[in-house]
C-alpha cells in the first residue's frame, strides 16, 4: 500500500527529527513550502536591501492547525503533503500586515517533491514604537560555584532601539565578568549601552557571578531582574520592558527539570507564564547535540509563544507532532565529571493559556530531553490552573497575583513572598477545608513554610494580606 511505518531514534522525516513510532512521509511524498517575513517600508510587497526580516514571529497553517516560527532572519519553512492549505501570519500588535493584500496565502500542492518559495508576508508599522523585549534565564545555583545568567533581547518595536539594559542581582553573588563587557557597575547593578539594535534583531548578554562556598546557603533563594530603557526621542512611543527570575540554592538536584513562574494557580488566563527548562550532561563523555521536545498541550495558546533566553545557540520549530522543539547543534556539552559548570544548559520562553481554558482545567507541562542518540530523559511535570474565587474572601486579582509561592508543587518546604503580607496566622487546609496546621506570620515580606510532615495531596493556604484573606492552592508531592 506504499505506506512505511518505522520505530526508534531517527534523523529525518522530510528532514525532521523523529524519535518514536511514526508513519513516514518520505521526501518523495512531501513538498517544501518557504517564505520570509519582513518590514515593507515602501509597501511594494518585496523585501528590499534596507528592509529587515522579522524574527520569532508565529504563523499558522490550516487545516491542522499547525504552527511555525520565523528564524532570526525572518525566514520560515514547512514540509507538507499534497493538498490545499492556508498560511496566516500572527503578528504582534504594533504591526499591520499589508502583503498579501487578502491577509493570507492560499496554497495548492498538487504533487510531492516540489518546492514552493516566495510565500512572503510584508508588514508596516502602526506607529513609531521603541521597545526591546527581554527574557532572563539562569543556571543552577550551588555554594562555591559559578552562577550564569543569560539576557535575551529582541527588538519587537517598529524603530531601531537605542538605550540601556540594566541587570540587578542578589548581594550574595559576586560579579566576575560578562560578554559583552559591562559599561558600568554600581553595587549589585550592571548597565550596558549596546550599539543600535535593528528592527527585529535579537541578541544576548552572558553574565557570570559566583556564590560563597557556604553550605548554610542551601535552600535560600536568589532573585535577579533585568530592565530595558529606550532613549527619549520626540514623537515616539517609548516602552520599557523587564523580566525577573528566582532560583533556589541547591546542593543535590535532578539535573533535568522544568519550572514555571508563576507556579500553580494564576489569577487570569491572560497572564504570561514564564517557563524554564534545564538540562545537564551527567554521562561520561561529551554530548554533541541536545534536543528538547516540549509537547505543549491544547490548553496553551501557541500563537502567543515568545522564545526567550538560552544558554547556547539553537534552532526552533514545531515538530510533526505539534510539539515545540529546540535543537542545540554542535553544543559540545562536556560531561559533568569533567566540567560541572559547563555541563549545564537551559532555555526559556513565555506563553499564555488558551482563551477556552476554564477554572475546571489544569494545564500540565513537561519536556523530553535527548542527548545525542540516547533515549529521552523526561523532566518533572508542572501544573497551571486558574484560581477559583473563594466565597469568604474579597480580594481582587492583582492582590492574588502579587502572592508568590515557590515551588508549587513542593515536597519539603516552600517560600511565600509578597510585599502585601499582614502579620497574623497562615492556615493550612486540607481538601475538605479542615484546618490541619498554622504558621505564624510577623511583619515580613518573605516566609519559608515547612511542609515536610504532611502527606502528598492537594491543600489550601489561607493567607492574611493588607487587603483581606487570600486562598491559594498548594500541591505537596512525595
Amino acid at each position: 500500500r506504499d505506506e512505511l511505518f518505522i520505530a526508534g531514534d531517527f534523523s529525518s522525516i522530510c528532514e525532521k527529527p523523529v524519535r518514536r513510532i511514526a508513519k513516514m512521509c518520505s521526501r518523495s511524498k512531501c513538498s517544501r513550502l518557504s517564505g520570509k517575513l519582513f518590514v515593507d517600508l515602501d509597501g511594494n510587497c518585496r523585501q528590499d536591501k534596507d528592509e529587515e526580516g522579522l524574527a520569532h514571529t508565529a504563523l499558522r497553517i490550516d487545516p491542522g492547525p499547525s504552527f511555525l516560527m520565523s528564524d532570526n532572519s525572518g525566514v520560515y519553512e514547512a514540509w507538507l503533503l499534497p493538498g490545499d492549505y492556508t498560511v496566516t501570519l500572527l503578528p504582534r500588535e504594533v504591526w499591520r500586515q499589508n502583503c498579501p493584500p487578502g491577509g493570507a496565502h492560499s496554497i495548492a500542492i498538487s504533487e510531492a517533491g516540489t518546492s514552493i518559495d516566495g510565500v512572503d508576508f510584508g508588514l508596516q508599522a502602526r506607529s513609531d514604537v521603541a521597545e526591546l523585549e527581554l527574557s532572563l534565564g539562569v543556571s543552577r545555583a550551588r555554594p562555591g560555584r559559578a552562577v550564569e545568567y543569560v539576557i535575551h533581547y529582541h527588538n519587537v518595536g517598529t524603530l531601531p532601539f537605542n538605550g540601556a539594559i540594566s541587570f540587578s542581582y542578589d548581594p550574595l553573588l559576586t560579579f566576575e565578568h560578562s560578554e559583552p563587557a559591562v559599561n558600568s557597575v554600581d553595587a549589585e547593578k550592571l548597565v550596558w549601552r549596546l550599539p543600535e539594535i535593528a528592527i527585529g534583531a535579537t541578541g544576548r548578554i552572558i553574565i557570570v557571578l559566583t556564590l560563597p562556598a557556604d553550605p548554610a546557603l542551601t535552600g535560600e533563594e536568589l532573585c535577579a531582574d533585568v530592565q530595558s530603557r529606550p532613549d527619549k526621542i520626540e514623537n515616539e512611543q517609548l516602552l520599557s520592558a523587564e523580566d525577573e527570575i528566582c532560583v533556589e540554592i541547591t546542593n543535590s538536584f535532578d539535573p533535568n527539570d522544568i519550572s514555571v513562574n508563576p507556579a500553580g494557580a494564576i489569577a487570569s488566563k491572560d497572564q504570561w507564564l514564564s517557563v524554564q527548562i534545564r538540562f545537564q550532561n551527567s554521562g561520561n563523555d561529551t554530548a554533541f547535540k541536545v534536543v528538547v521536545v516540549n509537547p505543549l498541550s491544547a490548553m496553551f495558546d501557541l500563537s502567543t509563544l515568545r522564545l526567550g533566553a538560552a544558554s547556547h545557540d539553537y534552532s526552533f520549530e514545531f515538530n510533526d507532532d505539534g510539539a515545540a522543539q529546540w535543537t542545540f547543534h554542535d553544543i559540545h556539552l562536556p560531561a559533568k565529571a569533567n566540567d560541572e559548570a559547563a555541563s549545564q544548559g537551559f532555555l526559556k520562553y513565555r506563553v499564555r493559556l488558551h482563551e477556552n481554558f476554564s477554572v475546571e482545567d489544569q494545564a500540565a507541562n513537561f519536556a523530553d530531553i535527548f542527548f545525542d542518540f540516547n533515549k529521552a530523559i523526561r523532566t518533572n511535570t508542572v501544573y497551571t490552573w486558574l484560581e477559583k474565587e473563594a466565597t469568604d474572601v474579597d480580594v481582587d486579582e492583582a492582590m492574588s497575583a502579587a502572592l508568590r509561592l515557590s515551588p508549587n508543587p513542593a515536597s519539603s518546604s516552600l517560600l511565600l513572598r509578597s510585599s502585601q503580607l499582614r502579620p497574623g496566622r497562615i492556615d493550612l487546609l486540607n481538601i475538605v477545608g479542615q484546618n490541619i496546621a498554622n504558621f505564624s506570620l510577623r511583619d515580613e515580606k518573605t516566609i519559608r513554610l515547612d511542609i515536610s510532615q504532611f502527606p502528598a495531596g492537594v491543600y489550601f493556604l489561607s493567607i492574611p494580606t493588607r487587603e483581606g484573606t487570600v486562598l491559594r492552592r498548594l500541591i505537596i508531592q512525595r
